[in-house]
């Protein structure tokens, strides 16, 4: 039952638009608070032995199946590391001499040997394992979520821990600090659409950005508060700057801040008043187990067959012609920073990308 419910979450995400799901191979180490836990949410189970640990990936094959067939194509796989710092390991539950214990948490320094040796193992564990399913091409990692200025040398050190394991494949983090990328310590960083202008400025290749509680500004989101046309905006500003990937953490977290217990999302769409309503999730839990989706997540797939339009139109004219027919349908240019105004900007926009594709298609 529980992963029919998952089958059906992932293939609303795939239907609208979703191609990369999280994958919690441990529980993933965000939004709890410090020193506190949330539920268990590991795929992937350990075995503690003598002088080695034993993984069994039976289940993580389970889940990855059925969001596979269910359409999604790419596996984000959980943050190795704490939120907040990067200065802790996340929960990690293990069998100890037939018991099941909490092995790492809050508590595990992320420096430390011990779980630096265990990470080590997992790793290498898990990557031969994919590389038999063929999938591990289709991974992409973090190190810890959304590090600050003063993180830089914990991150620095704990993705340093890794690196060579992980090298070839793709590491991503969201961010907003250019040092990260700047000093090389993230190749792959993914800034708030708030903070997108130095990493614009330098042409940070295969760019992605993303958008969350803190994002209300004159920026596009899908919060409750803002109208539709805010939201699908984002679709034109990611063609026009060549975004590659599109990062959103609320697709069904059902929370309240820290995660000290679950909510009615029918009820209160807040997280009880700790962000704007509207962030934290995009489906509703149906009564069979379905996803419902909310009339946010449909706009935004909007806005990325807007995207895809364009890209279309490129293929036929050229990038500089479809940016033309963009700029002059909006009336100037397009920028992460502004949004439109009313619905008829947003549907004037793709009515002359429309146009313009017919003009190939006759």
């Amino acid at each position: 039952e529980h992963f029919r419910i998952i089958s059906n979450f992932a293939r609303t995400a795939a239907e609208n638009g979703i191609n990369m799901l999280l994958v919690p191979v441990f529980t993933p180490p965000l939004d709890t608070e410090i020193g506190g836990e949330r539920l268990t949410t590991q795929l992937v189970k350990v075995e503690k032995r003598p002088r080695s640990y034993r993984f069994d990936f039976k289940l993580l094959d389970r889940y990855l199946d059925v969001i596979s067939d269910a359409g999604i194509g790419y596996y984000e796989i959980s943050h190795l590391f704490s939120q907040w710092g990067a200065t802790a390991a996340p929960k990690v539950m293990a069998t100890v001499d037939g018991k099941e214990v909490k092995l790492f948490g809050w508590e595990t320094d992320s420096h430390g040997k011990e779980y630096t040796d265990f990470l080590r193992s997992f790793l290498k564990a898990f990557l031969a394992h994919m590389k038999e399913r063929g999938e591990d091409k289709k991974c992409f990692f973090h190190i810890s979520d959304e590090p600050q200025d003063a993180h830089l040398e914990s991150y620095k050190k704990c993705k340093e821990a890794i690196a060579d394991l992980l090298e070839g494949y793709t590491i991503m983090d969201a961010l907003s600090n250019f040092d990260y990328y700047r000093q090389g310590i993230v190749e792959t960083p993914i800034p708030c659409n708030n903070h997108i202008e130095p990493f614009l400025e330098a042409k940070v290749p295969g760019l992605w950005t993303y958008y969350c509680c803190g994002q209300c500004v004159g920026v596009s989101n899908r919060l409750i508060s803002m109208p539709s046309w805010r939201n699908r905006a984002i679709g034109m500003q990611m063609y026009r700057y060549d975004i590659v990937g599109f990062l959103q953490w609320g697709y069904n977290f059902y929370n309240n801040c820290y995660s000290h217990d679950a909510l009615n999302p029918f009820a209160d769409l807040s997280g009880e008043f700790w962000v704007p309503a509207g962030d934290t999730f995009s489906v509703y839990p149906g009564a069979n187990g379905e996803a419902l989706e909310s009339l946010r997540l449909v706009v935004f797939y909007e806005a990325i067959a807007d995207m895809r339009a364009m890209k279309l139109c490129e293929s036929l004219c050229g990038k500089e012609e479809t940016l033309r027919v963009l700029k002059a349908a909006y009336g100037k240019d397009v920028l992460f920073s502004e949004c439109p105004h009313s619905a008829e900007e947003m549907l004037r926009v793709r009515r002359a990308i429309n146009e313009k594709i017919r003009e190939y298609c006759k």
